[in-house]
């Protein structure tokens, strides 16, 4: 796609988005100790182009201008049109899948790097196996979680 184009889409797109507040969704809940802000668009597919950092960004911006604001560290978990949440659920599935196959071969897998996030993902999920821990290695941005068997 040529420059000017995907400028004019780009730009198209945003006066579409904040043109027809209307069609703008937000929930904002408390769940746990974190603030959950959930915003809903029908018009999903440019905005975070299911591409996750471009939500961690977003959830990035929010927790600065609130510091800004009032000084507070305040968690945030920040979604859109439930992108996040699918892609939690992927992980669990697929951790899920691997736990099992640990469970069976008692050999350690390590996962790809993630974010810290997606590791606690993975710690809270291998929690519910009594035969499998976890451990995080390497150093930011490399770092990823071993599942291993626990010998009993």
């Amino acid at each position: 796609m040529e420059e000017n184009e995907l400028k004019e889409k780009i730009l198209s797109f945003v006066k579409y988005l904040f043109s027809k507040p209307e069609l703008l969704e937000v929930k904002v809940s408390k769940k746990d100790d974190s603030w959950q802000i959930l915003l809903f668009h029908p018009y999903e597919e440019n905005l975070a182009n299911r591409n996750e950092e471009v939500l961690e960004a977003i959830e990035t911006i929010i927790r600065k201008i609130i510091f800004k604001k009032t000084k507070e560290i305040v968690p945030i978990y920040f979604d859109f049109n439930n992108l996040k949440k699918k892609k939690e659920e992927k992980l669990r599935e697929i951790v899920r899948k691997i736990a099992l196959k640990v469970s069976h071969t008692k050999e350690e897998i390590t996962l790809p790097k993630m974010n810290s996030y997606q590791r606690r993902i993975v710690h809270l999920e291998i929690a519910q196996y009594p035969d499998l821990q976890t451990e995080s290695i390497g150093e930011e941005p490399e770092r990823r979680v071993v599942i291993k068997y626990r010998e009993k």
